[in-house]
């Protein structure tokens, strides 16, 4: 789990996800590993059993979970190894050190409060036979809190470290241009923030998860499961919200709110969730 920054986890064709949308088996599993095996030294090493009988309560298949994992493997996030006559996975330091980066604004107070009041524009070219790198930089954006103003032409909220898109952006005929100021004014910085960002779809993300997550019962039958659904659900929200400066969104603005629900979740979920991932892992290690 980490702040928005170099190192993307989600796909490159990555887009602002629709309020109404499941999260994937690579977003379930990030939000796993993150939430109960980071900085656990009791568990450094999950059973692909556990896995995949977590990603089945969430409607996973086996198979689908099994490639996942694979890729992740394949991409440098997980370390496979085998234990008997079973695969033990764990994370890799590149995994460790994004996960550490991001517990950091998943545990902040305020993780869509933004004080500075700088803006960071970014206007490039690249040929039309590179779309690999279209895709690739558009994802990166994305990541980072940019919005688009028009083809070619990206804003974002602060002082964007743009080492990673500038490197992407290192091909040949492709042409970049970055700045990093304040606004002439406010009227103007208004009309941007509309066109770059659909704020309506924004305010849809923020409601769909209080509305999904905020329960007034005790912690639910299967806490592991909805507590990494939720994980996900959070994460997704974190990388879609760009954290526009508060005087450019409507007073109503519900992130406050998703924060609230959030830690309410989170307290009424974890305990029993890892009491339930300890059993699991318990019985798997009798079964071998």
């Amino acid at each position: 789990m980490r702040e928005l920054s170099s190192s993307n986890p989600f796909p490159e064709n990555a887009t602002p996800a629709d309020p109404g949308r499941r999260a994937t088996p690579t977003q379930l599993l990030l939000a796993f590993f993150g939430a109960f095996v980071a900085d656990q030294p009791q568990r450094e090493r999950v059973h692909g059993r556990v896995i995949v009988d977590l990603l089945e309560s969430l409607g996973i298949s086996e198979g689908t979970t099994r490639v996942t994992l694979n890729r992740m493997v394949n991409s440098g996030l997980l370390d496979r190894r085998r234990a008997g006559r079973t695969m033990t996975y764990g994370l890799t330091p590149h995994a460790v050190d994004v996960l550490a980066e991001g517990g950091r604004r998943v545990g902040s107070a305020e993780p869509f409060h933004r004080d500075d009041t700088e803006w960071t524009l970014l206007s490039y070219s690249i040929p039309e036979t590179r779309r690999d790198v279209r895709h690739r930089l558009r994802s990166q954006l994305l990541w980072l809190g940019f919005g688009r103003i028009r083809d070619g032409m990206w804003i974002a909220p602060g002082k964007v470290d743009l080492t990673p898109v500038l490197e992407t952006l290192q091909v040949e005929n492709a042409i970049a241009f970055a700045f990093a100021g304040s606004p002439v004014d406010a009227v103007s910085t208004r009309d941007i923030v509309a066109a770059a960002w659909d704020l309506d779809a924004l305010r849809a993300r923020h409601e769909k998860f209080i509305e999904t997550w905020r329960l007034d019962e005790p912690a639910p039958a299967d806490a592991l499961a909805a507590h990494t659904a939720m994980i996900a659900d959070w994460l997704e929200l974190l990388r879609t919200d760009p954290r526009l400066p508060a005087k450019f969104l409507p007073a109503d603005w519900p992130a406050s709110r998703s924060v609230a629900v959030f830690r309410q979740a989170t307290e009424r979920q974890l305990p029993a969730a890892n009491e339930a991932l300890d059993r699991m892992i318990e019985a798997v290690e009798h079964r071998k």
